[in-house]
């Protein structure tokens, strides 16, 4: 209902992605992908491990069949690799290998996918711009060179937190990315994704676009709700490379209510020490009353 609602209103037609985490969908639950009605696209969600290793090759090798379920269904299918800062070059390298499914067989001939987009995603928001030119161009490398498979599109997503949004979009556009997110006004968790304005603002190609109606629409519906966030601690959280739902649960729980700015802080701190004793990435809220 809510996917015809938004076509109905986008006069000039749109596309629509969903976005699903892995392990919390099941494929048979979506119907065969028809033009112009329900989604386009299904953005799968595959998040880092716990451990030493981030990457567990067993779980994604789940994720890659739900996306060959979801593509012979017609959808345009990306992964969205979580935490994307917290794989090594190695876990990377295998990581795109298991990606290409079907071998180059020879030095004529080309590897292929289940997936249109491979997503690097900036969880923390943590991720520097030195460091998403990088992880794109290692990626891009990977596919392009050594799978000899280029018609899987890589893409960034990048988060505000420390208000370098842009500055790594850019950097992986540099590098090579064919495909970015932004939102009006920054909307997004914690501390918010790219402006999609700036973005705007950026397309040297184009000097006329009519800015009116994105900001227009950012002012009365979007910029009052963000104004109840402490982007703060946002920024804290992706400084320590923490999971922003830290900060968030310190803004929404009453348990924290008559914390200081300076004791939240403190608790995130706490926070990456416990975090890292254990060599967790995931939220767990415990922590925040060890």
């Amino acid at each position: 209902e809510m996917i015809r609602h938004v076509r109905a209103a986008v006069k000039d037609g749109c596309k629509i992605s969903l976005m699903c985490k892995m392990g919390c969908f099941k494929t048979s639950n979506f119907s065969r992908a028809l033009m112009g009605e329900g989604a386009d696209m299904v953005r799968v969600l595959f998040p880092p491990t716990d451990g030493p290793s981030h990457f567990d090759s067993a779980n994604f090798s789940d994720c890659l069949t739900a996306c060959q379920d979801l593509r012979a269904k017609g959808y345009t299918v990306c992964v969205n690799v979580a935490g994307a800062d917290l794989y090594t070059m190695s876990d990377l390298e295998n990581l795109c290998s298991m990606v290409v499914t079907e071998k180059p067989k020879g030095a004529t001939t080309f590897g292929s996918s289940c997936i249109d987009y491979l997503y690097l995603a900036d969880t923390f928001g943590s991720v520097e711009p030195y460091r998403a030119k990088l992880i794109v161009k290692k990626v891009r490398f990977e596919l392009e060179v050594r799978q000899k498979c280029s018609l899987i599109g890589v893409g960034f997503h990048a988060h505000d937190s420390m208000g370098d949004g842009w500055c790594k979009t850019e950097a992986a556009l540099r590098a090579g990315a064919q495909i970015i997110d932004s939102c009006i006004h920054g909307l997004g968790r914690g501390g918010g994704n790219v402006k999609s304005e700036i973005v705007l603002c950026q397309n040297w190609s184009n000097k006329h676009l009519d800015f009116g109606p994105i900001l227009e629409f950012g002012d009365e519906n979007i910029q009052s709700f963000r104004d109840k966030d402490s982007k703060a601690l946002f920024m804290v959280a992706s400084h320590l490379q923490i999971h922003p739902d830290y900060a968030q649960a310190l803004l929404e729980e009453e348990t924290f209510g008559t914390m200081s700015i300076n004791e939240c802080i403190a608790t995130l701190r706490r926070v990456k020490v416990l975090s890292e004793a254990g060599s967790s990435v995931k939220f767990d809220a415990s922590l925040l009353l060890s």
